[in-house]
């Protein structure tokens, strides 16, 4: 169950970086496009600086798309509760994983498998969702 939370919760950081793959190569065939005759190195920084750039920005914008579940269930509540809730989670997952390492016992082991099964199905799955739609709507081609 960790491994599958673990997974999902990889899904937005590859999608920032896939976004930002994209930006530096088509940077980068512009800049060689635009002078032929410049090396390859002038077209690698153009790349590279648009790499981060986008990283970061698309990072940005999946980290503010909202677990849709989340919001459907305190769409009444006010944002400090609702932030309270994602901070909760987050708390969760990092308890459980502290946990793993604490002992050995069995009991110990199959609550946080539990909790760890909620979480991955109450946050990570919805979230992950959410946020893959947002990143195929953006770097769709037009």
């Amino acid at each position: 169950m960790t491994l599958l939370g673990d997974t999902a919760g990889s899904v937005p950081g590859l999608a920032a970086v896939a976004s930002g793959a994209k930006a530096s190569t088509a940077a980068a065939r512009a800049a060689l496009s635009a002078a032929p005759e410049t090396s390859a190195l002038a077209g690698l920084g153009t790349g590279a600086g648009a790499f981060g750039r986008t990283t970061w920005s698309t990072g940005n914008e999946l980290r503010q798309v909202e677990n849709p579940l989340a919001g459907w269930a305190l769409r009444s509540s006010t944002p400090e509760v609702r932030e309270r809730v994602g901070v909760g989670f987050a708390g969760a997952g990092a308890l459980t994983a502290g946990l793993d390492y604490v002992g050995d016992s069995d009991a110990v082991e199959y609550s946080t498998t539990a909790v760890d099964g909620t979480r991955v199905v109450l946050d990570d799955a919805p979230s992950v969702g959410a946020k893959s739609a947002h990143f195929w709507t953006a770097v769709r081609p037009r």
